[in-house]
């Protein structure tokens, strides 16, 4: 739903009086501004205020100033409220959110000093929807959780105005609930707000609530009922034949069908309904074009991709929308390098990387911009009351000198703030040259430690390739050469990153074992098993961090068994940590070693050494937990059944 309309249903939900926002409009109000007195102009100016702040907002902040100062002067409480939250409504740009918070903090105030319980309702709901607009969800959802409250106890009586207050109220709290991550709690106003709009016949409502329950859940990956609501929802929709809610819900069932895997399916759904997505917003249509490309890029359709994401880095530079900007940065990157260009690939790649660490710092940048708000909005209001000074009669010394003070002071208050934000900034660029210098150190290590662990690697897979050309099998060498190109490009590939997604180290790791596979002709059967609220597409992991375990099961945990070996890796996620579990049913380490002593094998396993180096500079980097742990397995006889190994990884996702 748009600011527009959101704001619209706000004035309508939560009025005193029946109003007919059509009953009266600019023109009709400037014929009687003249004639009208001054207490009564405080109203016809919020009236302006509240009918202009859609198509002319600085015109809107001008009548609502006006309108401020008269309902201070002659103390009409009531009148100032309004002002306040006119003013807030017309600061509600993307560039003025700052303002709009400070005047809706004012409009709340006024109302507690007035006492009137729907209009401090309204109040926190307006601050809730600026918070939600500044994407700061914790305060957003405080404030409409106090306005849902106050409907909810005072206005007990069932009639048809609360019920569409609290059905409205509930809907935008669980939008906020689900932009916290909170998917229960999310479904569960959704479902309240759902239930009083089938009360009240609403139709278009009940439409948009079935589709915000969809998209609850889409994101718990419960596609069969997301998919369920979608179409309840579109049914409804297409009755009204109002194409940019029909947009809405059909952008919902394209993205379902990428998450869901059905890349051609989603290809073919877009080009049918490509001429209604143009309506939509342009932030949507930047999620829509990144999602576009990735489709074209895992379908290897690359000039498609490439036009997309032209079209998409333009639109993101136009609107300033930088979160889709650095997606569509990292999705170019990617385009090159299935394209061969990785010095395009690393420059892209780059730009992802200085913008997305820009986003991490806009929270700290918003702070300041706050706390220097607070000041120019007392400065801008002294400004309108400057302008105004004639056409109120006030008295003009006393203006003068009053103005005069409150210039002493703004410049006492401006030059201690900014001597306050040098010293920050100076500490704060202190702070991240030193963070920088320690990982790059790391970094350095890491990639030391990488570039002793590929030779190794490739070293023990030639070694299996030997075996296959000196027993003169030419199908199995041909066939597991092949498997080994693939193998030792996907190595190289990584090599260059310190973290890969966990599909690709999946699949790399498939082919590793596959290639044993067929070298020890069928000595041993895998399974791997990945929890299903696991995304391996977006979850990293270090290269290769998973091979040396597998290959030590494999190489000697199976030698001389006089059974079938059982190899199962199992990933999930607990408490923020990524889990790796590789059990096999070998002869155990004691067996192992002895085996080892007894053939004079005194070297140590260079790929464990190396893991467990790396694994510590993890812990080091990301200041989060990171371990392995080994286990032997036995039975109630305390005979050695296998081995188990237990990594410990941070859950890093992109």
């Amino acid at each position: 739903m748009n600011k527009t309309v959101l704001i619209i249903i706000t004035v309508v939900l939560f009025a005193k009086v029946p109003i007919n926002l059509f009953a009266y409009n600019s023109d009709s109000l400037l014929q009687v501004l003249d004639t009208a007195g001054e207490i009564h102009k405080a109203k016809i100016y919020n009236l302006l205020a509240s009918d202009l702040w859609r198509d002319a907002p600085r015109k809107s902040i001008e009548y609502a100033g006006k309108a401020l100062l008269l309902a201070k002067k002659y103390n009409l409480p009531l009148e100032e409220y309004y002002a306040y939250y006119n003013l807030s409504s017309s600061y509600g740009g993307n560039d003025t959110l700052n303002y709009s918070v400070h005047y809706a903090q004012k409009a709340l105030e006024v109302a507690k000093k007035i006492n009137d319980s729907l209009l401090i309702a309204r109040a926190y709901f307006g601050l809730g929807t600026v918070y939600n607009g500044k994407d700061d969800y914790e305060k957003a959802l405080e404030n409409l959780l106090m306005s849902y409250k106050i409907v909810q106890d005072i206005y007990k009586n069932d009639t048809v105005a609360n019920t569409q207050r609290l059905a409205f109220i509930a809907n935008n709290v669980g939008i906020v609930y689900n932009r916290l991550g909170n998917a229960d709690k999310a479904l569960e106003y959704y479902n309240k707000s759902l239930n009083l709009k089938s009360r009240l016949n609403d139709s278009l409502a009940v439409a948009n609530a079935l589709n915000n329950i969809g998209l609850i859940y889409s994101n718990k990956r419960e596609f069969e009922k997301a998919r369920k609501y979608y179409e309840k929802s579109l049914e409804i929709k297409k009755k009204f034949k109002d194409k940019f809610v029909i947009a809405e819900t059909e952008y919902n069932i394209f993205e379902l069908l990428i998450l869901e895997n059905k890349y051609k399916e989603a290809l073919d759904f877009y080009n049918v309904m490509e001429s209604n997505f143009t309506i939509l917003d342009a932030r949507t249509q930047l999620l829509l074009l990144n999602s576009l490309a990735s489709i074209y890029i895992k379908l290897n359709k690359l000039n498609k991709a490439d036009s997309v994401l032209r079209e998409a880095i333009r639109l993101a530079l136009k609107t300033g929308a930088r979160k889709p900007l650095a997606n569509s940065y990292q999705l170019l990157s990617e385009y090159y390098a299935k394209t061969g260009s990785y010095k395009k690939a690393f420059e892209y790649q780059s730009k992802y990387i200085h913008l997305n660490d820009s986003l991490l710092n806009s929270e700290m940048i918003s702070k300041i911009s706050e706390v220097n708000a607070k000041y120019e909005t007392e400065k801008k209001e002294k400004q309108i009351a400057l302008l105004q000074r004639d056409k109120l009669k006030t008295d003009a010394a006393l203006n003068k000198q009053k103005i005069v003070k409150l210039y002493y002071a703004i410049a006492s208050i401006i030059i201690l703030v900014s001597s306050v934000l040098i010293i920050l900034i100076i500490w704060y660029r202190q702070k991240r040259k030193s963070e920088k210098l320690l990982t790059k150190s790391i970094e350095t290590e890491q990639r030391l430690l990488r570039s002793q662990m590929n030779p190794h690697f490739i070293y023990n897979t030639l070694n299996s390739v030997q075996g296959f050309i000196s027993a003169k099998n030419d199908f199995m060498a041909m066939k597991f050469l092949s498997k080994f190109g693939t193998l030792l490009r996907n190595i190289l590939e990584n090599s260059r990153h310190n973290l890969v997604p966990l599909n690709e180290e999946i699949d790399t790791l498939k082919l590793y074992i596959d290639m044993e596979h067929l070298r020890k002709k069928d000595a041993f059967d895998y399974k791997i098993d990945i929890s299903d609220d696991i995304d391996t597409e977006f979850v990293l992991v270090p290269p290769l961090i998973i091979q040396p375990f597998v290959e030590n099961a494999i190489k000697h945990g199976f030698r001389n068994l006089n059974r079938k070996g059982e190899l199962l890796i199992c990933i999930k996620k607990e408490n923020e940590q990524l889990i790796v579990e590789i059990s096999d049913n070998g002869m155990g380490r004691d067996k192992a070693l002895l085996e080892k002593s007894i053939n004079g094998e005194k070297r140590k396993s260079l790929g464990m050494e190396l893991t467990s180096e790396r694994i510590s500079l993890l812990k080091k980097v990301h200041a989060k937990e990171a371990s392995f742990s080994v286990f032997d397995l036995k039975d109630d006889d305390g005979n050695a059944t296998g081995t188990k190994v237990v990594i410990n990884l941070p859950f890093i996702s992109v």
